[in-house]
């Protein structure tokens, strides 16, 4: 089993070599203290997911779609969108 990573980063399955650590979480509940998580392979794709949403913003920074939301948003109206 492994994790399927949309282009937000976004983790959605257990990796290799986990599932039966995740399928414990899941079912029971149990909530993981710090060494524990840190002791696993978490800190590396929560990293690696805030590189890819952090690339993603800055890139769509610059497209006059993005312009346009924050003109709308300030102007309190909806906004039009020309790029796809």
């Amino acid at each position: 089993m492994k994790f399927r990573t949309s282009s937000s980063g976004c983790e959605t399955r257990p990796a290799r070599g986990e599932p039966v650590r995740a399928v414990e979480l899941l079912y029971t509940g149990r909530r993981i203290d710090g060494d524990e998580t840190l002791r696993g392979d978490l800190p590396r794709r929560i990293r690696v997911a805030t590189d890819r949403e952090k690339a993603e913003q800055e890139r769509l920074q610059g497209t006059h779609d993005f312009k346009e939301g924050v003109r709308a948003m300030g102007e309190r109206r909806d906004p039009i969108f020309t790029e796809s």
